[in-house]
C-alpha cells in the first residue's frame, strides 16, 4: 500500500522493523502489545516462517501485524477488504500462503476481544475477507475434500525421514488455492522451497508432488 509520512506519530513502525518503511501502526501501547501478541501466535503456529525467513521474517510478521491492527479502525469494511486482498497477493507471491494471513487475522480478533469485548465494529472489519476465502475454497473443491486431503497428507509428511515442517499439507493446499484463485506464481513460490533436495528427503518431496496431483484430481471431480 502507499507509504505516507507520519511525523507527528508517537509510535513509528521502524521501532518494530527497520525495513518496514513508513506504514501506519497503532498509536496506543496497548494496541501495539495486542498486535505483537497476535504476531507471536501466528509465528509460533507456523514454524515454516522461522525455518524459511528467519529473524527478518519475524520482524515483518510483527510490523505487518501492527498495520493489520490499524485496519480495524478503517471507516468502511470495503477499504479493509481491498487492503487485505492486496496484502494477500504480496505475501502469496513470496511464499506465504493465505492460510497464514487468515490465522493472523483471527489471532488479532482474539486479542481485541480479550481487551475490547464491547467494541463490535473492530471485530467485523475482517469478516468479508475471511468469508470470501471460505467461499473460494468451497468453490474449488469443497471443505470436506480439503480437510480429508490435509489430514491424510499431514500424516504422510510426519512419517517422512529427515527434516520436516509442521502443517506442510495445509500450507501447500493454501498455496494451491492461491494459484487457482489468480495469484500466479504462488504455488511455485512455496513448493520450490518444499521440494529442495538439499533440505528435504526424497519421500517428503514425493509426497509434495502427490498432494498436488490429488488437489488437481479432486478439483477436477468437483467441477
Amino acid at each position: 500500500m502507499p507509504e505516507s509520512k507520519r511525523l507527528n506519530d508517537k509510535y513509528h513502525v521502524a521501532a518494530i522493523n527497520f525495513e518496514a518503511g513508513d506504514h501506519a501502526m497503532p498509536q496506543s501501547s496497548l494496541e501495539i502489545d495486542l498486535a505483537l501478541r497476535a504476531a507471536k501466535a501466528a509465528w509460533e503456529k507456523y514454524s515454516y516462517l522461522e525455518h524459511r525467513f528467519g529473524e527478518r521474517g519475524r520482524r515483518f510478521t510483527n510490523s505487518d501485524s501492527c498495520w493489520l491492527f490499524t485496519l480495524t479502525r478503517a471507516p468502511r469494511e470495503i477499504v479493509v477488504t481491498k487492503a487485505l486482498e492486496w496484502l494477500r497477493r504480496v505475501l502469496a507471491s513470496r511464499g506465504i500462503p493465505t492460510e497464514i494471513l487468515e490465522f493472523h487475522l483471527m489471532a488479532i480478533l482474539l486479542a481485541i476481544d480479550s481487551e475490547f469485548p464491547k467494541l463490535p465494529v473492530k471485530k467485523i472489519q475482517f469478516d468479508r475477507f475471511l468469508a470470501d476465502r471460505k467461499a473460494e475454497r468451497r468453490r474449488l473443491f469443497g471443505a470436506e475434500s480439503r480437510s480429508h486431503l490435509v489430514a491424510v497428507f499431514d500424516q504422510r509428511f510426519r512419517a517422512c525421514t529427515g527434516f520436516k515442517v509442521e502443517l506442510a499439507a495445509e500450507l501447500i493446499t493454501s498455496a494451491w488455492v492461491d494459484e487457482h484463485s489468480g495469484i500466479s506464481g504462488s504455488l511455485s513460490a512455496l513448493c520450490n522451497w518444499f521440494t529442495d533436495v538439499e533440505r528435504f528427503s526424497t519421500d517428503w518431496i514425493v509426497n509434495v508432488h502427490e498432494l498436488l496431483v490429488e488437489l488437481d484430481r479432486v478439483h477436477g471431480q468437483s467441477r
